[in-house]
């Protein structure tokens, strides 16, 4: 590039934006902007810049403004430019308000790597806040899959039992166990039979795939009408160990959406397990169990009675009843 082409870029550069449209952030000079401007444009620029490119300049040129980092309110305006921040820039942050985190863990402007999430959460908590209802509302499921088992634990009950059903499926084994060990306290059997309410009960359930086997098998007879999804997501070996009329207690209402499901592996195998007549009492045409073995060994008697009875007739030898007659015919025939 001439010299003169690079003056003619660098005076293509504009002191003001003006009115932020696209046409403004789709040309070229968008790279060369001052710090100056995109500080005082920054919620019009991160509302309409979606290019991962563009967005990093915003951040560099924050950077360069902000040397020590961003405040609340300027975090809470990056909107999905925030997504494409590094580590150490997000370290930079100012995250000290429920505002702050909310906007920033908006499903909206995308999904958070979890050891972003992570950072994220854990500076919040570092100034001295909790993980109250709204705050757990706010990060939601996926992200909280990300926190040290320790953070979890620290979840208080009526915080948990406030809040909205948070979707953890895709949370560890470890970390489902965690938060089923804040929702055992949280929602106490008594409570769930007595004064739970149908949001209540639809969150107590999120947390039953971290469930022991002994809590299973005690919610059988508490009626809870579990969601067969929830059913279909506990605990393997909790499932596997359940009964046929547990299952029924368990489901409830719920009983019937069984069948659609009797495909897939945990079903099958639980199926496989159960008595065939025990499942037929079920009535929802539920096909694969064992066989009675009460029943097995009265068919391989009789065969084996017929077997043995035709077995000696062809060697010469009779049955009892047919030798006594014999015996008599004998006995007329001397007299």
């Amino acid at each position: 590039m001439s010299l003169r082409s690079k003056r003619s870029t660098v005076n293509a550069c504009p002191d003001s934006l003006g009115n932020i449209t696209q046409v403004t952030i789709s040309n070229n000079a968008f790279h060369c902007l001052s710090a100056q401007v995109v500080m005082d444009k920054l919620a019009s620029l991160t509302e309409k810049v979606d290019d991962d490119d563009m967005q990093k300049v915003i951040l560099e040129k924050l950077r360069q403004a902000y040397p020590k980092g961003l405040s609340d309110q300027q975090v809470q305006v990056l909107g999905s430019v925030s997504r494409v921040a590094s580590m150490e820039q997000i370290n930079k942050w100012n995250i000290t308000t429920v505002d702050t985190l909310a906007a920033l863990m908006d499903n909206g402007n995308g999904e958070w790597d979890s050891d972003k999430a992570k950072v994220i959460v854990t500076k919040f908590l570092s100034a001295g806040n909790l993980l109250g209802a709204s705050e757990l509302n706010s990060i939601g499921g996926p992200n909280l899959c990300a926190l040290d088992l320790s953070v979890l634990q620290g979840i208080r009950n009526d915080s948990l039992r406030d809040a909205d059903a948070l979707e953890i499926t895709s949370c560890s084994s470890a970390h489902k166990k965690a938060f089923f060990a804040v929702a055992e306290i949280a929602f106490p059997i008594n409570f769930i039979q007595t004064c739970a309410t149908a949001d209540q009960l639809t969150s107590y359930q999120t947390y039953l795939g971290g469930a022991i086997i002994t809590y299973i098998r005690s919610l059988s007879r508490v009626n809870i009408s579990m969601d067969i999804n929830t059913f279909i997501g506990l605990d393997s070996a909790a499932v596997q160990a359940r009964s046929v009329s547990e299952v029924s207690g368990l489901l409830g209402s719920n009983l019937n959406r069984l069948k659609t499901f009797e495909n897939t592996t945990v079903m099958q195998n639980w199926v496989s397990k159960q008595l065939q007549s025990e499942l037929d009492k079920l009535g929802i045409s539920l096909t694969g169990g064992r066989v009675d073995s009460n029943t097995t060994p009265m068919t391989t008697n009789t065969a084996t009675t017929i077997k043995n009875t035709t077995s000696s007739q062809s060697r010469g030898t009779y049955p009892a009843p047919l030798l006594f007659l014999f015996g008599l015919l004998f006995i007329a025939v001397q007299m």
